[in-house]
């Protein structure tokens, strides 16, 4: 008995078939699907009823406060009668400073050593989780850590 050489090909067809017309329309997902509030923020706060319009021009509370013009400039703070220098009043003239003599400081004694001086050999010290980093101390000593 021969048997059909498409015979496989067509069942798995078939199948396939099947599977796909017992598929929904949409793949399945797993993610929470956001439906919104269930009030609005309007509603919440009782913003959803029209608001009464507000008379700003009628309250005195709003009214614009106009400045008064044409009196005389008085400062905040006036200065007391002993004080010059604090108002838009007089004040001291101009002196010129002297010119600065610059002198050189000559040793009390010529013979006498010279000053000490401190050396530079406090410097600062490397941090140690840096300095014993493995990787560091390989680069470092390569003989040491060789295999």
């Amino acid at each position: 008995m021969q048997e059909n050489y498409e015979g496989l090909r067509e069942q798995a067809k078939a199948e396939l078939e099947f599977h796909h017309s017992k598929l929904q329309d949409k793949p399945f997902s797993n993610r929470a699907k956001t439906i919104g509030k269930f009030n609005t923020d309007k509603a919440v706060y009782g913003l959803d009823q029209p608001m009464p319009e507000l008379n700003r021009t009628a309250d005195p509370r709003w009214a614009a406060k106009h400045a008064e013009h044409g009196k005389p400039f008085r400062p905040s703070h006036p200065p007391r009668a002993d004080q010059i220098s604090k108002s838009i009043g007089r004040f001291p003239g101009w002196v010129g400073e002297p010119p600065k003599e610059i002198t050189k400081k000559e040793p009390a004694d010529p013979d006498a050593p010279k000053k000490f001086k401190p050396t530079h050999n406090s410097k600062t010290v490397p941090c140690t989780s840096v300095v014993a980093n493995l990787r560091n101390l390989r680069a470092a000593y390569p003989s040491v850590f060789r295999k």
